[in-house]
């Protein structure tokens, strides 16, 4: 072959070397360059939004609509380490712009929280103390007030479930045993163990605009069951039973 022919040769072999070397460079570094790996990226699971167990206490969930919590009293009725709620509310009408109170008792006893007892009516004032029946069963005094009149009842645990004590046919009971007639304008109490009310003394004879004989001062104690009245005396007014 001659030398013509020799420098034809190398110089196409020369262009497919370099041909093949920059085919080899370009994979190279586009084997080198960032991979688009927006196919790779598996999209998260939302993560569920919290739920509650029935266990958890929501008070919205005992409360009216558009009520405002008046006071939130824990006391473990029935002695097994989960305190029961009771919850006092106001609660305005809306057509009217009456405000009146009520409460309810809410309690984890089993499967979940459920009410337990309720007000039956709306009152003017909701009150719930908490104190302790003479056989140290935790109980709640509750007066509910309505114009001059207050009436009240004892809230306990018997017999699995919350019951209500009222203590208008205690006080009923004395009035008519005096010959006296209620008319309203009574104030309840309690000390650590007694509920105390002062009553006006009205008699049969009396119109019911003012007392007509001296007050009377009722002491009542609770058993865990029965209330039972230990004392009646005359008062010199309501401040006594203070």
């Amino acid at each position: 072959m001659s030398a013509h022919h020799d420098s034809k040769f190398n110089t196409i072999l020369l262009v497919i070397i370099g041909i093949l070397c920059g085919v080899a460079i370009m994979l190279f570094v586009q084997g080198r360059a960032p991979r688009d790996t927006s196919e790779d990226i598996v999209e998260e699971t939302p993560v569920p939004v919290a739920t509650f167990p029935t266990t958890e206490f929501h008070i919205e969930n005992y409360v009216p609509p558009r009520a405002l919590l008046q006071s939130d009293t824990s006391l473990d009725f029935n002695k097994d380490g989960r305190a029961e709620r009771i919850l006092t509310y106001a609660l305005k009408n809306s057509e009217t712009n009456v405000v009146t109170e009520g409460y309810i008792v809410a309690g984890n006893v089993g499967d979940g929280w459920t009410v337990l007892a309720s007000s039956e009516t709306p009152s003017d004032s909701v009150v719930v103390t908490k104190f302790t029946a003479t056989n140290g069963t935790p109980s709640a005094l509750v007066v509910e007030k309505n114009g001059s009149d207050t009436n009240w009842h004892v809230l306990t645990w018997n017999v699995a479930m919350i019951k209500t004590y009222n203590g208008v046919p205690a006080r009923d009971g004395v009035l008519r045993s005096r010959g006296l007639v209620f008319h309203g304008g009574n104030v309840v109490t309690h000390t650590a163990t007694n509920i105390v009310e002062t009553v006006p003394g009205y008699t049969k004879d009396s119109d019911g605009t003012f007392p007509d004989v001296q007050p009377i001062m009722i002491t009542y104690s609770f058993s865990g069951n029965a209330l039972v009245v230990k004392k009646v005396e005359e008062s010199v007014g309501p401040d006594s039973a203070l």
